[in-house]
């Protein structure tokens, strides 16, 4: 598997998803991009979803039900942002049969990998292309799953946003504890 393609494919691919949504949206407030709904059944390793979210989607909601949705993708208002996993779509050409024995460690090295898109997505914010997005200094792209228990959806929060970053959202740890997708 050539990790490196795969990773660069997303960056394009979020990067680019990024900017149509802030372009066409530019009344509104982007405070997060976020990798989620991973799938892997020891045959295959699916795309994931790719989500954006705004500030002005959650003040549509109630209060209480805002602060609870901030890092729950299904609730966001780009849930899954359109043509984006078309797009990255041939780079998993090689996870569509994977070998049993090998499924472990290409999901952990897939996890892996999205973790570096995150980041790199994240600093396109701050100081690359992203720049003239209109995106807030505290933006961030992150993987949101917590289908496998709290510590192992700390530890991808953790692998996917820079410390630095993490410290501007305290909140984001604490919804690992308590967090559930369905």
């Amino acid at each position: 598997m050539n990790w490196k393609a795969l990773e660069d494919a997303w960056v394009v691919a979020a990067v680019g998803a990024i900017e149509r949504v802030a372009d066409a949206h530019r009344e509104e407030r982007l405070y997060a991009a976020c990798f989620w709904l991973f799938y892997g059944d020891y045959a295959t390793i699916g795309i994931p979803a790719f989500a954006i979210n705004t500030e002005a989607h959650l003040l549509e909601q109630d209060e209480q039900t805002s602060y609870a949705n901030r890092w729950i993708p299904p609730s966001w208002r780009w849930d899954a942002v359109d043509g984006v996993t078309e797009s990255v779509r041939p780079a998993y050409a090689a996870l569509s049969k994977v070998d049993e024995e090998e499924f472990e460690s290409l999901f952990a090295a897939h996890f892996a990998t999205i973790a570096r898109v995150c980041r790199r997505v994240t600093a396109e914010a701050d100081d690359g292309r992203l720049k003239g997005a209109g995106l807030p200094r505290d933006f961030l792209t992150v993987i949101l799953h917590d289908r496998d228990g709290p510590a192992f959806c700390e530890s991808l929060v953790r692998a996917s946003v820079h410390g630095d970053v993490l410290k501007e959202h305290p909140d984001l740890v604490a919804w690992c504890s308590a967090a559930t997708l369905e």
